[in-house]
């Protein structure tokens, strides 16, 4: 409480005027994000409608993406004024890009579904009949990747050295799949009617 105080109290009018400007971005990137993804989701398919558009997976993700690089862009407009650390702005910058990962990969993630364009494509390229449970299985195995990948992407942003996890995943998903070959030719026999 009394380092609120203290940072009340040591408010000239030059870092009043900054903190007003810093609410000021926050304020506008918070009103504005949802016509800012309105529009960059309309340019990428002019065929939806307003009412997909914002049920659509990328619309909350891209307005919380907004929100938060309002948030950003005020921290480090306020850096000079406030003095903040580099070690602090790292640190900011870090989190910033983390939340920008997991929303991207909420996004996409949300974005596969049985009618997806995606997952409609598979189906179409394959040469196999896709039935009902193996589509449900290729929709949670995309997304399960689609995390996978960005929890390796969060954990290199904290600098963490993931060369030997990989490796070891790589060994381990060998072994796995030879000791499960049997299993996965049954679901497949069943699910897919791949074999006859």
């Amino acid at each position: 409480m009394n380092s609120i105080l203290n940072i009340i109290e040591s408010l000239n009018k030059e870092r009043a005027i900054d903190l007003i400007i810093a609410i000021v971005i926050i304020a506008v990137l918070d009103i504005l994000s949802p016509l800012f993804s309105y529009i960059i989701i309309k340019v990428f398919n002019l065929k939806k409608n307003t009412e997909q558009i914002k049920n659509g997976a990328f619309y909350t993700p891209l307005k919380v993406f907004f929100r938060i690089t309002g948030i950003y862009i005020a921290i480090l407009f306020l850096k000079p004024t406030f003095n903040f650390t580099d070690e602090f702005i790292n640190i900011v910058t870090k989190i910033y890009r983390i939340v920008v990962i997991i929303t991207l990969a909420n996004s996409f993630a949300n974005s596969i579904t049985k009618k997806s364009r995606f997952v409609k494509t598979i189906e179409e390229k394959s040469t196999k009949d896709f039935n009902d449970n193996s589509v449900k299985m290729l929709v949670r195995l995309i997304k399960i990747i689609i995390y996978i990948i960005a929890t390796f992407i969060v954990f290199l942003e904290l600098d963490y050295d993931l060369s030997g996890l990989i490796t070891g995943l790589g060994l381990g998903s060998v072994v796995l799949t030879l000791a499960a070959q049997d299993t996965i030719k049954n679901l497949l026999r069943r699910n897919c009617n791949f074999y006859g």
